[in-house]
């Protein structure tokens, strides 16, 4: 396996679509009775709502929703103990890396520790000072160009109708 193909596998093995995190869950969390089509569809219901009401993550990466699945986890053994009794809840620990989302054409890293984050930060309201001053520029260009779109726009529609009259001297 390449570097990159294994980095990408590792990626696939923490994100998942709602159809995977849903095939997952559902064996765990299945009544006797229930069909496992059934305990899919509920699982599927749970999870959207749960995202809905602000209770688990999801991330929409290149139009593709994904939910990280130590976070799904997380929130299933707390919707259901007695299903995932191995599964903690909270970890212990310390952030020593960063987790980055990527896909399509667009990408973001996670700060490692508070230095990073503050660096993050800095380097984010540089960026909104840029694209607010790049606005404003745009703006005074429209303001420059919108009276010479407006003669242009005349002369065109005197042009169309200069064209539709009849010449005199034509045979």
């Amino acid at each position: 396996m390449s570097g990159s193909s294994e980095s990408e596998a590792k990626k696939n093995e923490f994100t998942k679509t709602l159809v995977q995190v849903a095939n997952i869950l559902a064996p765990a969390v299945r009544n006797p009775e229930e069909e496992l089509r059934a305990a899919i569809d509920k699982v599927r219901k749970r999870v959207e709502y749960a995202v809905k009401k602000g209770d688990l993550d999801a991330q929409v990466i290149a139009g593709k929703r994904l939910y990280c699945m130590p976070l799904v986890l997380a929130w299933a053994s707390r919707k259901w103990p007695a299903n995932f009794p191995r599964v903690t809840t909270r970890q212990e620990g310390t952030a020593s890396g960063a987790l980055g989302f990527t896909g399509g054409g667009s990408g973001f890293t996670y700060p490692g520790d508070l230095k990073e984050s503050h660096a993050a930060l800095r380097a984010a309201h540089i960026r909104i000072y840029e694209l607010s001053e790049a606005l404003k520029s745009g703006q005074l260009e429209i303001d420059r160009l919108k009276p010479l779109a407006e003669k242009y726009e005349e002369i065109c529609k005197k042009n169309r109708k200069s064209a539709k009259r009849s010449r005199g001297g034509r045979a």
